[in-house]
């Protein structure tokens, strides 16, 4: 079952697609996901897993099953097998196997008989989901297949259309967050903290401390035998990972993105330098209030018309060589004045700005494209790649060639 916990992960952050192993009975018994799962489709993923468990399970030997769901919801299952015995059911999914179209969720709101004022949500929602075609099916599936036996082989895949059960309907209703229940799911309280941060809940994050349903949820998730023999490493990697997962929530929250930066950059150092799962349980618990109350300061402050737009300058045209006097102009406002109150209200000079929106765009490049680094120099905005270098190395304490050599290091 480790070894399939493993390709779960692996398979799940390579494709941005949930990755879940079912039990005998089609429960889930551990789920790897990144985003969270859509409210309106949570009912019908718990029917699409029972019914590929069983598909799985009667499947010829060494092929995959693509399905189908009723509500287009596509999914990848592969029976687990330990000494010829099936212990589990490896499920990737959800994610569309064609665009969502006006006419397609039309379709499903008829066929599911759901509400017709629910056609805004159910777009959301499908514009939510990876969509992959049927090289990219078939080659998932493969890597799928060949990874849980261990040897390289061709595999097949049977394709399998769910039926819809006549007795089988959905509510809609608005989005309740159910804390202790969605906690306890292990991996799906990820998705609450992440809401709540997101939201700046600073009051209902306490309720959560308070009740301990979050302690719970950490319990249940297992994470210190995620290295074996090492429960130290194991929760600094879990938290370096929610360390970025929060600093995103912030962000998608209105938090400005070099605030988030700093926050993150200093919490990673801070989870190194501990050597006390017990003092790093308390430091995750202090990561998400601090977070939250960011958010939150965010909103209630937030920065001023001026600075606004001058960051929104920078977001636009840092591909571009420009000038601080190029900023002002846009903004008919004197150059003196806009880098005093970019100071006071960030903290940081335009030009570090500027620098700390280029280096992102850059390790991202780094990290997921095969461009060479003077190529990427030249695409964030730098005409000297020496220059890009040194900033590079100032901001993030490496060059980018040892940042992209070493990329699967660095939790981003």
């Amino acid at each position: 079952m480790e070894k399939a916990k493993g390709i779960c992960e692996l398979i799940c952050i390579t494709t941005k697609v949930d990755a879940a192993l079912l039990n005998k009975k089609g429960f889930v018994e551990y789920l790897w996901t990144i985003y969270s799962t859509p409210e309106v489709f949570k009912k019908v993923i718990e029917i699409d897993y029972m019914d590929i468990q069983k598909r799985c399970i009667d499947n010829p030997p060494y092929n995959y099953v693509v399905y189908s769901g009723p509500m287009k919801l596509s999914y990848i299952g592969f029976p687990v097998s330990d000494s010829l015995e099936h212990v589990a059911t490896l499920v990737v999914g959800p994610f569309l196997s064609e665009m969502p179209t006006q006419n397609m969720i039309e379709n499903i709101i008829v066929t599911n008989k759901l509400k017709k004022n629910n056609y805004r949500e159910l777009k959301d929602s499908y514009n939510s989901l990876i969509v992959k075609d049927d090289k990219e099916i078939k080659a998932l599936g493969n890597i799928i297949v060949n990874l849980c036996i261990g040897t390289l082989i061709e595999s097949k895949a049977t394709i399998i259309k769910g039926d819809l059960d006549s007795d089988f309907t959905i509510d809609i209703e608005e989005n309740k967050l159910d804390l202790a229940k969605l906690i306890e799911d292990g991996h799906k309280g990820r998705a609450v903290l992440l809401h709540l941060i997101e939201k700046g809940a600073s009051e209902e994050i306490d309720e959560m401390f308070n009740k301990k349903v979050f302690i719970e949820g950490i319990k249940s998730l297992d994470i210190l035998k995620r290295v074996p023999n090492n429960p130290l490493r194991a929760m600094k990697n879990i938290m370096l990972s929610h360390n970025s997962l929060f600093g995103w929530a912030a962000e998608q929250g209105g938090l400005n993105a070099i605030y988030v930066h700093s926050m993150t950059e200093r919490y990673a150092f801070v989870i190194e330098r501990l050597n006390n799962v017990s003092e790093l349980g308390e430091l995750h618990q202090e990561m998400i209030v601090e977070y939250c109350k960011a958010v939150r300061a965010s909103k209630d402050q937030g920065y001023g018309v001026i600075v606004k737009k001058a960051i929104d300058y920078i977001d636009i045209n840092y591909k571009v060589n420009f000038e601080i006097s190029d900023i002002s102009k846009s903004l008919n406002i004197n150059e003196s004045h806009l880098m005093r109150q970019v100071k006071k209200e960030t903290g940081c000079t335009i030009k570090e700005l500027i620098n700390l929106k280029r280096v992102e765009k850059a390790k991202y490049l780094l990290k997921y494209t095969n461009q060479s680094i003077l190529n990427i120099a030249y695409s964030v905005g730098y005409n000297d790649p020496s220059y890009f270098s040194r900033v590079f190395k100032n901001l993030v304490e490496v060059t980018p060639r040892e940042y992209k050599k070493n990329k699967i290091l660095y939790n981003d």
